[in-house]
C-alpha cells in the first residue's frame, strides 16, 4: 500500500491597487512630486532607513537594495531592521545577474566558482541558485514585503525563463536609446520577460536620458520618444515602469512631459495594474504604421494601446510622421458591453465616438 504523501506551495499575494512609477534614488525629495513618481529605487547597497521614513512622510515607496553583490551575500540584519516599514513595498536584491552570468562580468563568488570553466554560451544560470537563495532568504527574514530581481538582455530570451520566476517580481532593463537600438525593443524585450516570468507581475526599467558621453548618443531624448517608451512598456504588459536617469535633464519640455505621462499613470493606474495583453486580433486597424495592442482589466474594461511606428530614431536626432487618420476596430467578448469609449492622450482624457 502506499505511503501517503503531502506537498506544500507558497502563494505569494500581489497587490491589484499600485501601479508602480519609479526612478532610482534622488537626492531631493521634491523631485518625486516633480516628476510625478511614486517609489524609489536603490539596487546597491542598502537604502537608509531615514531615507525610507522620508518617502513615508511625503506618501512614497521605497524598493531598497542591500544584497552585497561583491560577497554575494545578503545583509540579514539590514532586512530585518527594515521589516515593518510599510513604505518598503518590495526589496530589490541583486542586479543583473543573467549579466554576471557572463564569463567576463561574472563575481568570484563561492556559489559559483564551479562555472568558471564553462564555456560563454552554456553560462547562462550561473548565478540561478544564488539568486533562489537570495530570495527565500529574504522571504525568510521579512515574509511580508515582495521581492525584485533585476534582469538585463544578456542569453535573451533564455534568461527570461531561468531567472523570471525566482522573485515576486521580475523587472527588465531595456537601454534602447544609449545602445542605439530602435524603441520597439523595448516592447520584444519586455513581452519575453512577461512570458518567461508569468504569472508574476513584471515591471521594465528603461531610458529616461542619455549620459553626457562617452555612449552611443549623447543627445537626449525627445519627449515623443519618452511617449514610446511608455507605450511600448504598456503594449507588452508591464505592471511598472522605472525611469533610469543619469544626470538631471536640461530640457524643460522634457520635464514637463515626464510629469504629464506619470500623472495620467497614476489616473490609469487601477486598469492597467490588472490588464492583461490578449490576443492581437481583438484591436485591428486600417493604418499599416498603427501598432494596436490589447490589454483585458477585470471583466468591464479594455484598455487600447496604439503605437505610431513611422518614425526614425537615430543617433543625431528623433523624426516621425503623425497618424491623422485611421480607422480602429475592437472586438469585445460576448459578455461585455460597450458604454462608455474615452481616449488618454498627450491632450488629455477625452470621451471618443463609436459605433
Amino acid at each position: 500500500m502506499a505511503q501517503p504523501a503531502a506537498t506544500a506551495a507558497m502563494v505569494r499575494v500581489w497587490p491589484s491597487d499600485f501601479f508602480h512609477i519609479g526612478m532610482f534614488a534622488l537626492d531631493e525629495m521634491d523631485s518625486y512630486v516633480d516628476y510625478n513618481l511614486n517609489t524609489s529605487l536603490l539596487f546597491s547597497g542598502a537604502m537608509h532607513p531615514e531615507y525610507i521614513d522620508q518617502l513615508g512622510e511625503y506618501g512614497y515607496k521605497a524598493m531598497p537594495g542591500s544584497a552585497d553583490e561583491v560577497k554575494g551575500e545578503i545583509n540579514a540584519n539590514y532586512y530585518y531592521s527594515i521589516r515593518d516599514k510599510e513604505e518598503a513595498y518590495a526589496h530589490y536584491f541583486f542586479d543583473e545577474p543573467d549579466v554576471k552570468d557572463f564569463p567576463d562580468n561574472r563575481r568570484n563568488f563561492a556559489s559559483v566558482a564551479k562555472f568558471r570553466k564553462v564555456k560563454v554560451h552554456d553560462s547562462l544560470g550561473a548565478c540561478a541558485m544564488m539568486m533562489e537563495h537570495f530570495a527565500q532568504s529574504i522571504r525568510d527574514l521579512d515574509p511580508d514585503t515582495l521581492t525584485h530581481l533585476m534582469i538585463n538582455q544578456t542569453y535573451k530570451p533564455d534568461n527570461y525563463s531561468v531567472y523570471g520566476k525566482i522573485a515576486d517580481i521580475a523587472a527588465v532593463d531595456i537601454y534602447a536609446h544609449i545602445h542605439g537600438n530602435d524603441p520597439r525593443i523595448i516592447y520584444q524585450a519586455g513581452n519575453a520577460c512577461r512570458l518567461g516570468s508569468a504569472p508574476r507581475p513584471f515591471h521594465i526599467a528603461t531610458d529616461f536620458i542619455a549620459p553626457e558621453e562617452g555612449w552611443n548618443r549623447d543627445r537626449e531624448i525627445t519627449a515623443e520618444e519618452l511617449r514610446l517608451r511608455l507605450g511600448y512598456s504598456l503594449a507588452a504588459g508591464a505592471k511598472g515602469i522605472t525611469w533610469y536617469h543619469w544626470r538631471h535633464p536640461k530640457s524643460d519640455r522634457l520635464l514637463k512631459e515626464l510629469m504629464e505621462v506619470n500623472g495620467k499613470l497614476e489616473i490609469a493606474a487601477p486598469l492597467l495594474e490588472i490588464g492583461h495583453p490578449v490576443p492581437q486580433d481583438w484591436t485591428q486597424t486600417n493604418h499599416e504604421k498603427l501598432m494596436t495592442r490589447t490589454l483585458l482589466c477585470g471583466k468591464d474594461t479594455v484598455v487600447v494601446v496604439l503605437i505610431n511606428t513611422d518614425y526614425k530614431a537615430e543617433k543625431d536626432g528623433f523624426s516621425h510622421t503623425p497618424v491623422k487618420s485611421a480607422e480602429v476596430r475592437v472586438t469585445l467578448p460576448g459578455w461585455m458591453k460597450e458604454t462608455q469609449v474615452f481616449s488618454v492622450s498627450p491632450g488629455g482624457m477625452e470621451d471618443v465616438s463609436f459605433s
